[in-house]
């Protein structure tokens, strides 16, 4: 398989969104060091007598999670707005790509072809500061999916 069919977390790039989602206006989060995304269902136990001994589930509720440490740096437009987002508990869009998506999800602005992206509208739920002696500030976001008009999704730059 050539090096080209994998990706590294180095190549991938998170966005928020101040457009709309019909018109997105993509801002890339350029400070970030390291970030995870845990998308989890839940289960509810559908076993009966009939099930023979095995347990049976059918899936519930999806739970999508997306953690990521900002590394501060002083005059940082995008770390001004999430923490604005924090305090005044606002939902962005946030488009987590796995390249580069452009500032409009399209080739035309700038958006490699090919490239997925998963777009999808939360809140943040978890900020903390870390000033360690030997290490930059930080900042570790962990951003919950909330209520919106639009689902999760998942896109591919054309």
């Amino acid at each position: 398989m050539p090096a080209t069919d994998f990706k590294i977390g180095l190549n991938c790039n998170t966005y928020y969104n101040t457009g709309t989602y019909a018109s997105p206006t993509l801002v890339k989060l350029v400070n970030i060091k390291d970030e995870d995304l845990d998308i989890s269902v839940g289960e509810a136990d559908m076993s009966r007598r009939a099930s023979q001994g095995w347990e049976e589930i059918v899936t519930t509720l999806k739970k999508g999670t997306f953690n990521f440490e900002m590394i501060y740096k002083k005059g940082d437009t995008a770390f001004a707005a999430l923490f604005a987002a924090v305090l005044a508990n606002t939902a962005y869009e946030y488009v987590f790509a796995d390249g580069e998506a452009g500032t409009a999800l399209s080739v035309a602005s700038g958006g490699t072809a090919g490239v997925l992206a998963l777009r999808a509208t939360c809140y943040i739920t978890g900020f903390k500061s870390n000033r360690k002696l030997t290490d930059g500030v930080s900042y570790p976001f962990t951003r919950r999916v909330g209520d919106s008009d639009n689902n999760p999704s998942l896109v591919t730059i054309a």
